[in-house]
């Protein structure tokens, strides 16, 4: 396989399954983040670690985070799961007057 090919087929590697092997056991992925929330990100692993209580999980990955930067991220989370749920409840309130609007130009017909 020429090198051309291998950039182009967006491969790391020359052979299937080549590259290094997570040391715990465990699938990761690659992901894009904004870079003001990589602190955020990095906390929720730590404390889903932590959640986990798995020791062979630990043994593997060291905390990043402080306590206080584990704090910021659940106050951040707190506040992402209360406007999702206002969202959710808007758009139930803005299908049911649909709903309702729907019915009332069928019985003035």
């Amino acid at each position: 396989m020429s090198t051309e090919s291998v950039t182009k087929s967006k491969r790391g590697g020359k052979r299937e399954g080549a590259g290094r092997k997570p040391l715990s056991g465990y699938g990761t992925v690659v992901m894009r983040v904004p870079s003001c929330l990589k602190k955020y990100i990095l906390s929720m692993i730590d404390i889903y670690v932590d959640w986990m209580n798995n020791d062979e999980m630990k043994k593997y990955i060291k905390e990043r985070t402080t306590v206080g930067e584990r704090l910021q991220a659940i106050n951040i989370i707190e506040r992402l799961v209360q406007h999702e749920r206002e969202r959710i409840a808007e758009r139930t309130r803005n299908d049911d007057d649909k709903r309702q609007m729907h019915l009332f130009d069928d019985s003035s017909q």
